[in-house]
């Protein structure tokens, strides 16, 4: 049969829970917890040990009295290192909180130097000092390298979980940076394979120095991530994602995580709703972070928008004269391409610009002939190509002539569209530069007849 819920005393309700431990409920048995709160509050510094039950006791963390206590008796006999030791062990049985690091560095030293390896306290102590970080008195660096060096599997295992009581995962991952101990890399990697319950303070801490905390401890990227699906996170900012670092971004893209798609909405969402000025911006700078993300995040959703300030960037250049960052435009362009945007339009006012301006060069024509042939009808105005664009100039340029002998054929096709003054220009421009092998190839596909060499000079200085 159930028995039903019966107050007890104090004493009475502390014995029941020594001698039955976890199974004390099974008996419906209470006590008033202000009471016992006020009782272990009597408790003298050396009988500590008889508040051992509360590892036990369900209602541990409503012991605030008895907390509070415990915290005043750590900072006044933390050089006590039995009862230290015990404060500290009972402290984490009630508290809800980070625990104070309590030991300053002479107190840790001595602590370190004399407990035993094998003991709860040792976790507690290196907990503590990875909390306090790697400075310290120099002539104490020895035992604390020893300290850290001497992690087996067994100590790790421990201190995993005393880190939990002292800072939060993202605190510990960032002292792991300053430390550099080969030993601590394995208590970080069994931290986040574990599944242990920890606390994130933010983040960002972790977001910030994602690629060093992966290097420093050999984790995987993904398995970051997975640690930072486990906590909710806090609404991330479109500036703040933008000071992210590549690493981060190359490992999103492929990674599952909650946080890495989120971090790609936030940036993507930004970009679906630039405005027309918000895309100049971009476009002018195209050495921004914003254009190295959408590269690296493989953008494709560009609103009218983008297409619009981007003809007008590409256009400001023609007027220039000069194509500034050609990678980047060729980047942008394929991009645009494949996600179905037509660039008709815009190589057709690029294509009519240069023969308005009559300024191509050979930075223009390298990076924009290719591309008019592709999408801006050339036959549409091929005099006017042939005279203001195919001029002979650019004949003296290895990276031009290499592409016309590529698209000979839409040069010939210009060529027998047009009348012949509109093609003479260039055809005398071959016919002066014949000596070329790559002229002599170019004349071959257009089919412009070159002058035969004159033997009889030379066989006249033969005589």
């Amino acid at each position: 049969s159930i028995l039903p819920n019966r107050k007890i005393d104090v004493g009475g309700f502390i014995t029941l829970i020594e001698a039955k431990e976890k199974k004390y409920g099974d008996y419906n048995l209470y006590c008033d917890t202000n009471q016992l709160d006020e009782h272990l509050k009597t408790l003298q510094i050396g009988e500590l040990h008889k508040a051992s039950f509360v590892e036990h006791y369900a209602g541990s963390h409503q012991l605030e009295i008895f907390k509070n206590w415990l915290i005043d008796l750590g900072t006044h006999h933390s050089g006590d290192m039995i009862n230290f030791a015990l404060i500290l062990r009972l402290l984490q049985y009630v508290s809800d909180d980070y625990l104070p690091t309590f030991l300053q560095d002479a107190e840790l030293f001595s602590h370190l130097n004399s407990a035993s390896p094998e003991s709860e306290f040792y976790a507690d102590l290196l907990a503590i000092k990875i909390k306090l970080g790697i400075e310290n008195h120099p002539s104490y660096t020895p035992v604390y390298d020893a300290a850290f060096n001497a992690i087996d599997e067994v100590l790790g295992t421990t201190l995993v979980l005393k880190i939990g009581y002292y800072m939060a995962v993202d605190e510990f991952l960032n002292q792991t940076i300053l430390f550099q101990k080969e030993t601590l890399k394995t208590v970080a990697q069994t931290l986040i394979e574990s599944g242990i319950d920890n606390s994130l303070n933010d983040e960002k801490n972790i977001l910030d120095k994602f690629q060093t905390i992966c290097q420093i401890n050999d984790i995987s990227p993904e398995s970051l991530f997975q640690l930072i699906d486990k906590f909710d996170i806090s609404e991330l900012s479109f500036d703040y994602v933008l000071t992210l670092t590549d690493y981060v971004f190359d490992n999103a893209m492929k990674s599952d995580s909650k946080i890495a798609k989120e971090l790609l909405r936030i940036l993507h969402g930004e970009f679906d709703n630039y405005t027309a000025e918000k895309w100049s911006e971009i476009f002018v700078n195209l050495e921004s972070r914003e254009i190295d993300l959408l590269e690296k995040t493989d953008y494709s959703n560009w609103n009218g928008f983008a297409s619009e300030a981007f003809k007008i960037r590409l256009i400001g250049m023609v007027d220039y004269g000069a194509i500034e960052y050609p990678d980047k435009l060729d980047f942008l362009l394929r991009r645009f391409e494949s996600s179905g945007k037509d660039l008709t339009n815009t190589f057709k006012d690029v294509r009519d610009e240069l023969i308005s301006k009559r300024n191509i060069n050979e930075n223009l024509c390298a990076f924009l002939f290719g591309w008019m042939v592709k999408y801006s009808s050339l036959n549409e105005k091929a005099e006017d190509v042939l005279r203001t664009i195919m001029i002979p100039s650019l004949l003296d340029n290895e990276q031009c002539l290499t592409i016309f002998i590529k698209e000979f054929s839409t040069i010939k096709s210009l060529k027998e569209s047009s009348g012949k003054s509109a093609f003479s220009d260039f055809k005398d421009g071959i016919i002066a530069r014949k000596d070329s092998p790559n002229i002599q190839e170019l004349a071959k596909l257009l089919s412009v007849k070159l002058p035969k060499e004159d033997k009889s000079d030379d066989v006249e200085s033969e005589k």
